[in-house]
């Protein structure tokens, strides 16, 4: 704990064509919801379904954020 804004910045580091970009958009959405930072989380979420490259992950990912502003 405490180290999440350097987490993220690691995170936002990582390429869109890179094979584990699913996992790091993950992490971001999680770390950023339980930090209650809720409107980046959604940003990251929705971001990735409006891409080229839509993939089940990443419109389970924007439920899981939707999900977390409850």
């Amino acid at each position: 704990r405490g180290r999440e804004d350097a987490a993220l910045a690691v995170l936002r580091a990582i390429p869109p064509n890179d094979p584990l970009i699913s996992q790091a958009r993950d992490s971001q959405v999680r770390i950023l919801s339980e930090e209650k930072r809720f409107d980046q989380a959604l940003a990251v979420a929705l971001a990735a379904v409006r891409g080229n490259e839509v993939t089940f992950a990443d419109h389970s990912r924007l439920g899981d954020a939707y999900s977390s502003l409850k």
